[in-house]
């Protein structure tokens, strides 16, 4: 239905099934926007300095309630689309957000509190003293109603896990509706009461699925390499509406520091992601779509075309070349739970480190060797919002948690002289983003290279010359490579160009690889979702899988959140 190139990946459909009601940066700051289908035009509704995000509409259609943070924190508003200014309906000094409206509009559901001690709350339309409905805090995630009115259809994460309930306006009872090792959330009951839609994810994108609310198999309604999210029905059950995250590389190059030449390594045609250089910065491998599979390719920096190691069966992605150049560190997918994994440039001796750790999720990020070629240091995921840096020692195979706290840590990268690891974590608080640097021998973080804020920041890599690179949006929204002299200034790197994610410097730090990628969001309607020739009345088995063919058809067809949706 549409594109957004700068979306903030939440959204939902109005009653009527005419407009989606969406938050956006294309203005240079995070706004409410309606864009009306039939016609395809864009229409801005909110103006000011604050972000304002995750708007919900009105079951009439004439009101918008939304989260927004004049006052630093996020708070509830609710705007009359007719005209006025927006009427603030919370001042709790913690977040409260993911507002939802009851099925009369007179009241307003949403989540609040201190992190990880999180309740869900019921307050007027017209504003008021908030109700808490949770019997107990604890990990909660978003809440929209149920036709009935007296329940509330919710996820929580307190089970390690992401599972939906029902709860009682009345009393706070809690029933549960799904369960099981899936991250399911952002339920949504049709309003006639007959299905129920939801994101879940299993290590992996996230897949819009709906069944009958009663209970039974939830069924996928779409799959592909893009996380689908946040579904929204339309008022008479037949279209649902959802979120696409696009991701894209478009090209890897490479960035001569003193000329400011860039030499192109890989087109889009190859859809290429994340890059590693030898230490001699002779050849690259990089991670790229082939037949619907993500692999490994080697190629020489110089020219020539590329070798892809076909011995991997599964998908494999941000590699990183061992320092004595006799490995290749990644992140392996091959029987749907993704595992650290090494193999040699010429295919032969894949090994999996990770056997021991299965409780561990989201290990598909970056990761880093030692100097001396000997430990690999990556992140993984254990508990909802949680995630540890670990650290395999491949003489050994001891793997060891080493911040072992409850924070967000990822992004690993060793300082150059083998005793520390710096990575990127949440520990300064409230999800804001920084970068931070442990020492092994005392297990002591401090931040370093960059501070604690809302800007998202990823994938840091050091040089042995004291410099450091990392990517990190703008006040446009637009990603650019970052870098920081030895003396402590932090430039923006416009050589690279906007849209550029994974840099990593050669060895002797005259170089930057990285990646040019393309982002995007998609808002998608599935009509006649329940119609009798609809995907949810095949058993799961029957839905084909996607290609990658598929994916680009569709994505052609068509037309930030400032933090990582996917961590939430």
């Amino acid at each position: 239905m549409a594109v957004d190139q700068f979306g903030g990946g939440d959204g939902a459909l109005s009653p009527d099934g005419r407009f989606l009601l969406l938050s956006s940066h294309r203005s240079g700051s995070w706004d409410l926007w309606r864009f009306d289908i039939p016609n395809e035009k864009w229409d801005r509704l909110t103006n000011a300095p604050a972000d304002e995000l995750e708007g919900q509409w009105s079951p009439d259609g004439t009101r918008v309630v939304y989260t927004a943070t004049p006052h630093g924190n996020k708070d509830l508003f609710v705007l009359n689309l007719a005209g006025g200014a927006p009427v603030r309906l919370t001042s709790d000094p913690e977040d409260d957000e993911y507002p939802a409206w009851s099925p009369d509009g007179k009241s307003i559901v949403y989540t609040g509190g201190a992190w990880n001690h999180r309740d869900f709350y019921l307050i007027s339309a017209d504003g008021g003293t908030p109700r808490r409905i949770t019997r107990t805090s604890g990990r909660a995630g978003a809440c929209s109603f149920q036709p009935d009115g007296r329940h509330v259809i919710c996820h929580r994460f307190d089970s390690g896990t992401g599972n939906v309930w029902s709860i009682s306006l009345a009393d706070g009872y809690e029933s549960p509706v799904t369960s099981g090792k899936f991250w399911d959330y952002k339920p949504a009951i049709s309003p006639d009461g007959k299905w129920l839609a939801f994101s879940r994810s299993d290590d992996g994108p996230s897949e819009i699925r709906v069944r009958p609310a009663a209970g039974g198999d939830p069924v996928p309604i779409a799959r592909g390499f893009a996380d689908d999210r946040w579904p929204s029905w339309s008022r008479d059950s037949s279209r649902l509406m959802f979120h696409r995250l696009i991701d894209r590389g478009v090209a890897l190059r490479i960035l001569d520091r003193g000329t400011g030449e860039i030499a192109t390594i890989a087109e889009a045609s190859e859809s290429p992601s994340q890059g590693s250089l030898d230490t001699e910065a002779r050849h690259v491998v990089y991670s790229a779509i082939q037949n619907g599979r993500q692999v490994l390719r080697i190629r020489d920096v110089d020219g020539g075309n590329p070798r892809t190691l076909d011995a991997l069966p599964g998908d494999a992605v941000f590699p990183r070349w061992s320092p004595d150049g006799r490995h290749i560190a990644f992140a392996y997918n091959a029987d749907g739970h993704w595992e650290l994994a090494t193999i040699q440039p010429d295919g032969a001796g894949l090994e999996i480190w990770t056997h021991s750790l299965r409780n561990a999720r989201s290990i598909n990020s970056q990761l880093d060797w030692s100097p001396d070629s000997r430990r690999i240091a990556f992140h993984a995921s254990t508990q909802p919002f949680e995630a540890g840096i670990y650290v395999v020692d491949t003489a050994t195979h001891r793997i060891e948690d080493v911040t072992g706290d409850a924070w967000y840590s990822e992004a690993p990268v060793w300082t150059p002289d083998g005793k520390g690891i710096a990575f990127m974590s949440t520990r300064g608080g409230g999800w804001t983003w920084g970068f931070f640097q442990l020492t092994l021998a005392d297990g002591k973080a401090a931040p370093v290279a960059a501070p604690a804020n809302y800007t998202e920041k990823n994938y840091l890599r050091l040089a042995r010359n004291g410099w450091s690179t990392w990517s990190a949006y703008g006040d446009d929204g637009i990603e650019y490579i970052v870098e920081r002299s030895p003396d402590g200034a932090v430039t923006r790197n416009m050589a690279a160009g906007p849209w550029a994610r994974w840099p990593s410097y050669s060895s002797d730090g005259s170089r930057i690889l990285f990646t040019s990628v393309e982002h995007r969001v998609e808002y998608w309607i599935a009509e006649n979702v329940t119609a009798p020739d609809s995907p949810i009345f095949r058993p799961p088995g029957e839905l084909p899988a996607r290609t990658a063919a598929d994916c680009d058809r569709q994505t052609t067809a068509t037309t930030m959140s400032p933090l990582k949706m996917h961590h939430r």
